[in-house]
């Protein structure tokens, strides 16, 4: 929780990766399991060619008796909750493209200038700023001792 912050009250939607399901597995934060990767797996079940070995099934079936039908199937009743996290994974597709690319950073100063960077450009890109501008003034406040510019989105 400490990610989240204690009052979180929100939902997640998530997929099979670990750190995922440590967030499903605290019983503290409510999910939506990604229909996605279910599709997947399920579609990868059903081209087999054969009837899927008791192994092959085991995966799923275990998923939803570990989480109940409703971690499947809250973006029914529940607005604004979306069946997929393809939208979180589109988001960052490019931090993780950077990362396969240049083979990451070699110093936890480095990762957290890269964690950083990325957070501000997906934050610019998402109240449609120029991220441009946006390093510029930052680059030219912290030259001139000035107050840094704010990713906080401008009050209406």
């Amino acid at each position: 929780m400490d990610l989240l912050g204690e009052d979180f009250d929100g939902i997640l939607t998530v997929d099979y990766y670990s750190a995922n399901r440590a967030f499903a597995r605290r019983g503290e934060v409510r999910t939506q399991y990604c229909w996605s990767h279910l599709l997947r797996d399920v579609n990868f079940l059903r081209q087999l060619g054969r009837p899927p070995q008791e192994a092959d099934a085991l995966n799923i079936s275990r998923r939803f008796d570990r989480h109940g039908a409703p971690a499947y199937f809250r973006f029914l009743d529940t607005p604004g909750v979306e069946p997929t996290n393809n939208g979180t994974e589109r988001a960052i597709r490019q931090p993780v493209l950077d990362r396969r690319i240049t083979q990451g950073t070699r110093s936890v100063r480095g990762l957290r200038w890269c964690e950083r960077a990325w957070t501000a450009a997906a934050t610019c890109s998402q109240q449609g700023r120029s991220t441009f501008r946006f390093f510029r003034d930052a680059l030219v406040a912290y030259l001139t001792h000035s107050a840094a510019p704010s990713l906080l989105p401008a009050s209406p």
